[in-house]
């Protein structure tokens, strides 16, 4: 079993809850995309059997605040 902790990203989910410049403002910069965990999620199941990826952490370099602020 392998624990996902993604940090940011830019998904779908506040759609509904932000309006655009809020969601604009919390996406700003180099934000973590779909495809970032994908791959992610490929590496871990192309190791072999004896290696044991628990949990892995995927977050944005350089995070923003929902506010937009760093």
């Amino acid at each position: 079993v392998t624990e996902i902790v993604a940090g940011r990203v830019e998904t779908q989910l506040y759609k509904g809850i932000l309006d655009a410049d809020a969601r604009a403002a919390m996406y700003a910069g180099k934000v973590v995309q779909p495809d970032d965990v994908g791959r992610m999620v490929v590496a871990v199941l192309a190791l072999p059997a004896w290696a044991d990826v628990t949990r892995f952490d995927i977050m944005p370099t350089w995070p923003t605040s929902p506010s937009g602020t760093k």
